[in-house]
């Protein structure tokens, strides 16, 4: 075979990973919002409105969060040029510890962001809820490592399983009068099991460690990345 045919079949099966993982998103995305918007139906019948406006202000809090606290890294992951396992160890730091300061000062912020919404008493809610950026931190580099290899279908077993434990929760404690918890509990036991799922079938070793250049490289790449995502339009 010569080198063409060889980059040519290089390019073809590249091609074909790229169209099974687009595919399996699209599936994966149609599902998750059918699971959505079945289980609000059930929800809707047992919790009361403002138990619904409480979440809706613990929601608003994690989005931000999530949104400051993605500085691109899962996207240089998956365009990192070298061997994932040499970069690896530095970008877990890095995502773990990003989540966990931005977790420590909204756990602070909370009093003051819940009074400032017109809901002092989502304090616990907020704080509960926004738990989920720590559990993404941990799991970023191995979600990036599945999307780097095209192994969507794996992302999306993992993301069905969470869906099923955050129905599995939230619906019996709505049903025990838990209110606005039953939300939060559901969604952070769901990010628990999905992130457990996707460490499992990514198979990076979970190892700490921190290279100065290697994080370098990560942020010059990540953080414009991620700036022209938030500015582009909708």
């Amino acid at each position: 075979m010569t080198n063409t045919e060889e980059i040519q079949r290089i390019h073809t099966e590249i091609g074909d990973k790229a169209g099974r993982g687009l595919r399996w998103s699209l599936v994966g995305t149609l599902a998750a919002k059918l699971g959505s918007f079945a289980m609000g139906l059930v929800l809707a019948r047992l919790l009361n409105p403002s138990d619904y406006g409480t979440f809706g202000i613990a929601t608003a809090a994690l989005a931000v969060l999530m949104h400051i606290n993605d500085v691109g890294l899962i996207a240089a992951v998956v365009q990192w040029r070298g061997k994932l396992e040499d970069m690896a160890p530095t970008a877990a730091t890095l995502a773990a510890v990003f989540g966990a300061v931005v977790y420590g000062i909204f756990w602070l912020a909370a009093p003051a962001y819940s009074a400032f919404s017109g809901e002092a008493d989502a304090v616990g809610v907020v704080r509960l809820l926004t738990l989920v950026i720590v559990i993404d931190g941990l799991t970023a580099v191995r979600s990036a490592k599945l999307m780097r290899e095209f192994q969507q279908d794996k992302l999306i077993i993992a993301n069905t399983v969470g869906l099923l434990f955050q129905a599995g929760i939230s619906i019996p404690l709505a049903a025990m009068g838990s209110g606005a918890f039953s939300f939060a509990w559901g969604q952070v036991a769901g990010a628990a099991a999905t992130g457990l799922l996707v460490t499992i079938f990514a198979r990076v070793p979970l190892r700490v460690g921190f290279n100065r250049e290697i994080a370098w490289k990560l942020l010059v790449y990540g953080f414009p990345s991620r700036s022209a995502s938030a500015s582009r339009p909708s």
